[in-house]
């Protein structure tokens, strides 16, 4: 990627929020900046913006929606008595 290709899509990022984790990230990019500055690790690393990502707390809620139910044993076996009735009938 050439660095005006990068520039452009950093424009674009910047005015369309693509993403619901957008904002989470812009903060996280900013604390990591400003942190690099006078805070650094106690092993002198530079802080990242992943060090400083917050869980979702939006993401089990999301994942539990989309998520399909797998049927419990129990109810596979009913499932599978109630076709029986019906072929043998």
């Amino acid at each position: 990627m050439s660095a005006l290709e990068f520039a452009e899509w950093k424009a674009i990022f910047a005015h369309e929020e693509l993403h619901p984790a957008t904002q989470r990230v812009r903060q996280a990019q900013l604390l990591a900046a400003t942190l690099n500055g006078p805070a650094r690790r106690r092993d002198g690393r530079a802080w990242r913006s992943a060090d400083l990502l917050t869980p979702d707390p939006w993401a089990k809620l999301a994942a539990q929606r989309t998520a399909p139910r797998q049927p419990t044993t129990q109810q596979l076996a009913s499932q599978v008595a109630a076709l029986n009735r019906l072929i043998q009938s």
